[in-house]
């Protein structure tokens, strides 16, 4: 027997004992017991698998649930350890699987895939009309892929496809709008500890996390929201503060950080968790020489701008940490710091202004309410301040500035307004009520805010009846001269707070039948006819938005009408091209006869004679152009 006749003698031999092994009672695999990838018409398997979801916690030995066939496995045994591309190309042109070639160029799935170089044969081949990665993925799963291919990138021979295959999985959630906290766990950075920014898949996660944000508009994630679920504020921040003293790491480390203060300040988290996230709680003596200190300072300036009603002190917040003797002890250790000035005066100033606020609790004028004004306890504390401000002209303190403290600018407005009423307060609640407008234009707040905190938004139609506005006028007024660049009107703010031209008429109408907001409602009536005008707002719209055109009968007799026609003389002087406005309007919404009858009836009347002829007249020019 010649040499070159063996390995079809070997050949023969392995399809033979392949036959018999198959044929044996105790050898049968039936059709239908052959893995589900396996099956198709012709016997040939899948080459679309199903997913299959293997044990992510098999060590690195152990074969996991992949493709499976006995004759398969056979043919691999005689597939040379290089494949042709003559090879490849008659599999692909035979519509070979996915599985089918998997197992013909003897791989396996264990963790040592990577290790076969017939492993990249089998990348490129299944790219050709596919995707390697759907197909690992079904081998494998994701967490346990991922794995893989993190553990290849750190070998240099399999660094490069590890690395492409790393990119393209990546692609391979987006594309199947894997929620980023998920694949954050399946990257398995929910283990990587104190050290969680400087592993280099944190950087790969913020970037998916990026990708997904931007093409996933309406399911957007913040990041700092995901690591501060998965972390508690209180971790996270440890994490961070630490990473920003790693060089490598320190910026990302700090933006996040930064993000982390704005996601507790939209919260309203109080100063002292904020003073404890910080860590803060465990800095001892040094609490100055910290540099979160300044961190958390400006949070609380922060919060006490969102939260005007409701303020804190630094010294209030330390309180629930430092006792008096150690806060004093502290603050005369620091003056000797080069460095610490700011943060040392701030402190000092809180503490002078501490001692007029403690007298005004002791005297139980921050219960007193309503009543605050008439208290016999406030004369003893305005005498103590008239003192102290002597005594301390860089620490002054106002009646008013201590009442928004203890009350916050809503209550002291309420206060104020019921105080006026009273002959015997009504001096002291104007002169403060004045010093308050001068509160608010130091914060330059905008008479639009001023119109909310004082709940004028929430009026309705009784909106001009009520005594605030009067109040809140003035401070209009005051803002306008103050900030003659930010100039605002009533209309304006009344608009700003969701109020339509059909609203504002309703407000107006009930109004005028209050005789003290008769002048305002003028006023404002005025306001809003030149912004129709400035809006070009048609004769005919605000016939409607009047409501003129289901007036009926009295539509001559109603206030409103007399009003449109003023409107319409105002609208043709400001645009002469246009013409008999009035008419024309009347024609669209009443008919003929009824607009004659509605005529000759208000001639009859004095009140409506003068209008009732102009009418007439209009209509004679329309019918004869």
């Amino acid at each position: 027997m010649t040499l070159h006749c063996i390995p079809f003698l070997v050949l023969s031999t392995l399809l033979a004992n392949v036959s018999i092994a198959l044929a044996t009672s105790d050898s049968i695999m039936t059709f239908s017991e052959l893995p589900k990838v396996f099956r198709s018409g012709s016997g040939e398997m899948n080459a679309d698998p199903s997913p299959r979801y293997l044990r992510t916690q098999a060590s690195n030995s152990e074969e996991r649930v992949g493709p499976v066939s006995r004759v398969e496995k056979l043919k691999s045994l005689i597939t040379p350890s290089t494949v042709s591309e003559k090879t490849l190309q008659r599999w692909k042109d035979k519509e070979k699987s996915a599985d089918t070639v998997f197992v013909r160029l003897g791989l396996k799935t264990t963790d040592k895939l990577f290790d076969s170089k017939q492993f990249p044969v089998w990348v490129e081949y299944v790219d050709k009309y596919g995707s390697a990665i759907n197909t690992l993925t079904s081998y494998f799963g994701d967490r346990a892929l991922f794995k893989m291919i993190i553990a290849a990138q750190k070998i240099p021979k399999t660094q490069a496809l590890a690395t492409q295959l790393h990119t393209r999985q990546l692609k391979y959630w987006l594309t199947n709008i894997k929620n980023p906290a998920d694949v954050y766990k399946l990257m398995m950075l929910d283990k990587a500890g104190d050290k969680l920014v400087e592993n280099p898949q944190f950087m790969t996660w913020l970037s998916y996390l990026d990708d997904f944000n931007a093409k996933f508009r309406g399911k957007a994630q913040s990041r700092i929201s995901i690591l501060s679920t998965i972390y508690g504020d209180e971790a996270l921040s440890t994490m961070l503060l630490q990473a920003m003293h790693v060089r490598s790491v320190a910026d990302i480390a700090t933006k996040l950080h930064s993000e982390q203060i704005q996601r507790l300040l939209a919260a309203k988290t109080s100063p002292v968790t904020v003073f404890k996230i910080l860590m803060l709680d465990k800095a001892g003596k040094n609490l100055l020489d910290n540099p979160m200190f300044s961190t958390w300072a400006k949070y609380v300036d922060d919060l006490n701008m969102k939260t005007a009603n409701k303020k804190t002190s630094l010294l209030s917040a330390l309180k629930n940490h430092y006792n008096k003797e150690d806060l004093a002890k502290m603050v005369d250790a620091a003056k000797k710091t080069p460095g610490l000035e700011k943060k040392v005066e701030r402190l000092e100033i809180e503490q002078t202004k501490d001692i007029p606020d403690e007298l005004f609790k002791r005297l139980k004028l921050d219960k007193a309410g309503g009543h605050l004004l008439d208290h016999p306890g406030l004369n003893t504390w305005i005498n103590f301040i008239k003192g102290y401000n002597k005594d301390n002209p860089k620490y002054q303190t106002t009646l008013i500035s201590t009442m928004v403290y203890h009350y916050g600018d809503k209550r002291v407005i309420q206060i104020l307004n019921a105080a006026k009423d009273v002959k015997s307060t009504a001096i002291i609640a104007k002169r403060l009520q004045t010093e308050l407008f001068q509160l608010w234009l130091q914060k330059r707040w905008p008479p639009s805010y001023t119109f909310e905190l004082m709940n004028l938004d929430t009026r309705g139609n009784n909106l001009l009846s009520s005594p605030e506005v009067t109040t809140w006028t003035k401070y209009l007024n005051l803002y306008n001269t103050e900030y003659p660049r930010h100039k605002t009107t009533l209309l304006e703010t009344i608009r700003s707070v969701g109020y339509s031209d059909k609203r504002m008429i309703q407000l107006l109408d009930a109004a005028k039948r209050v005789p003290r907001t008769e002048d305002l409602a003028t006023k404002l009536h005025s306001e809003l006819v030149q912004h129709w005008l400035a809006m070009k707002k048609s004769p005919n719209s605000v016939f409607v938005i009047l409501g003129l055109n289901n007036a009926g009968d009295n539509l001559l007799r109603d206030p409103r009408f007399r009003a449109w026609i003023q409107y319409t003389d105002d609208f043709t002087m400001k645009f002469p091209t246009e013409n008999l406005l009035m008419p024309k309007t009347l024609r669209e919404y009443y008919r003929g006869n009824a607009l004659a009858k509605m005529v000759e009836t208000a001639k009859k009347d004095p009140r409506t004679e003068d209008i009732a002829k102009r009418v007439e007249g209009q209509l004679f020019s329309l019918d004869y152009k």
